[in-house]
């Protein structure tokens, strides 16, 4: 992940260890999902969908890989991995490991290519019954037509715009307290902006850039930019920070700042996110992983994440 697109190592060895956090969240959600299930002379029995396209995004390539895996793998389904062409390395070292965890001969199925190819035919083969998608909302719509003639199952993890809320009893961490003393000292801060850091003029890098003055309608506080770029936009009270929130086309990850915490979770309650976290950036891998609105459909991780792989059967007698 370093060396394929510049990610750090920090982000690298957190992706590791959630790709590993997968399995074993799959593991332990196999001894809590009700296989079989009667009452009175009905009998619901929970079985395999059938296989599983599984198509992965670049930005965390080996983590998607191993979370979709690891669901679909837990249901019983055989699967067909389309890693993303523009991770190839990342695929190569996680398949090679899995080839070493002497999984099940057929069970495991990866063929490379892009997205318009060889996504393509996942998606309008007959033979494969459902697709879990992780990449843009454009792709996940042509993805939804395109399935609806073999009417697969599908779960789609598209993009996202997360809010985050600090309340005004928000205490941020020993650095902000610099920052402030400086100013009260009479220095000038300035932040990012356009052009490349100082030593780092080679290469695909950004100045961390903080955008302020921001309001609600512009492309940077709705659209994704996949770069270090902040906005800030200010509120006036609780439900117009909510409200601010809420008004975006994505829901899949946001987060509250409070000392309150009670307080926290009453504002997280009601932000249309699929994922809010409160005070710190963490994380459950049993805890389900999707989004409201254009940010998908479905859920992913844990018991969430299989069950999306399996279907009810029910059988009644007379």
């Amino acid at each position: 992940m370093v060396e394929e697109y510049g990610g750090v190592v920090q982000f690298a060895g957190l992706i590791v260890q959630s790709g590993v956090n997968a399995f074993l969240a799959a593991e332990q959600a196999l001894h809590e999902i009700p296989w079989t299930r009667r009452w009175d002379k009905t009998t619901v029995t929970l079985e395999p969908v059938g296989v599983a396209g599984l198509i992965t995004a670049w930005n965390a390539n080996a983590l998607f890989m191993c979370l979709k895996l690891a669901s679909a793998a837990a249901a019983g389904c055989t699967v067909v991995i389309k890693p993303s062409e523009l991770s190839s390395l990342q695929s190569r070292v996680l398949v090679e490991a899995l080839h070493e965890a002497d999984l099940p001969k057929g069970l495991l199925n990866v063929v490379t290519g892009v997205g318009s190819v060889v996504g393509a035919e996942l998606v309008c083969n007959p033979d494969v019954a459902k697709i879990s998608f992780t990449g843009s909302v454009a792709v996940g719509e042509s993805i939804m037509r395109d399935s609806a003639a073999t009417m697969k199952r599908l779960t789609l993890e598209l993009g996202g715009k997360s809010p985050t809320i600090l309340l005004e009893d928000a205490t941020l961490e020993r650095v902000q307290s610099y920052i402030r003393k400086g100013l009260e000292e009479g220095a000038e801060v300035l932040v990012g902006g356009e052009g490349q850091p100082e030593g780092l003029e080679a290469g695909y890098f950004v100045k961390p850039t903080v955008f302020v003055n921001v309001t609600n309608d512009m492309t940077i506080a709705q659209e994704e930019i996949f770069g270090p770029v902040l906005s800030v936009i200010g509120y006036d009270s609780e439900d117009d920070a909510i409200r601010m929130a809420n008004d975006s086309k994505y829901g899949l990850h946001a987060a509250v700042i409070g000392t309150d915490v009670s307080r926290a979770r009453r504002v997280a309650s009601q932000l249309r996110a699929g994922r809010v976290v409160i005070n710190n950036m963490t994380d459950d891998p049993q805890a389900p992983w999707g989004g409201f609105k254009y940010s998908g459909v479905g859920r992913e991780y844990g018991r969430y994440g299989i069950e999306a792989f399996l279907e009810p059967r029910a059988i009644l007698e007379s």
